[in-house]
């Protein structure tokens, strides 16, 4: 299952003057229960 994420710059609070660093974000594509969760981490490979 691929992973979406969108692209932040953020910038250094003790370097304002420091270039952007860019980092992932990632985007919730839904809801699900906590039995759901808890089925699908029982399920995935060790």
């Amino acid at each position: 299952m691929p992973t979406k994420y969108n692209v932040v710059s953020k910038r250094n609070p003790a370097d304002p003057s420091a270039p952007l660093k860019y980092y992932p974000s990632v985007i919730a594509g839904g809801r699900i229960t906590l039995r759901q969760l808890a089925n699908r981490l029982r399920k995935s490979p060790r």
